[in-house]
């Protein structure tokens, strides 16, 4: 089970299938953090905005949508809403999924990492201004 202390209110992770998230990737514990391997990023949100920031791994092999794999770790944030919701994102292809829970969350973001490997990769038939995109998705991921 995937869990954090965070200094704001958090949703239970329960039910969340951490099986393709790699936690040997988080960041050493802290005291904040009470034995877990992950720790509360500061956001760049306004100061009335509270959020805590979960950094993970996708592990490499990971089956996405469409028939594609993932073939390199990919590293993620997980942060909860103020309303509630769950948001995960990446920084190599600014990619978001969001969801009720951790899992919707991190399903909607493989779905739409996926659809966007895809939209690339069929533009290349009419032009090839997203050939480096290509290039840099296809170092992360292929079918």
């Amino acid at each position: 089970m995937l869990a954090a202390t965070c200094t704001s209110r958090v949703k239970s992770f329960e039910g969340f299938n951490s099986s393709i998230i790699d936690r040997s990737r988080w960041l050493p514990k802290t005291a904040t953090t009470e034995g877990f391997r992950s720790i509360p990023v500061q956001s760049d949100m306004p100061r009335s905005y509270s959020s805590s920031v979960l950094q993970a791994v996708i592990t490499k092999n990971s089956q996405l949508s469409e028939g594609l794999l993932l073939q390199k770790q990919l590293p993620i944030n997980i942060k909860q809403e103020p309303n509630g919701e769950f948001f995960v994102e990446d920084d190599i292809f600014s990619i978001y999924g969001i969801g009720e829970t951790v899992s919707e969350a991190l399903k909607d973001f493989t779905i739409s990492l996926s659809e966007y490997f895809i939209i690339v990769e069929e533009s290349l038939l009419n032009d090839q201004r997203n050939l480096r995109k290509f290039e840099k998705l296809t170092e992360y991921i292929n079918r």
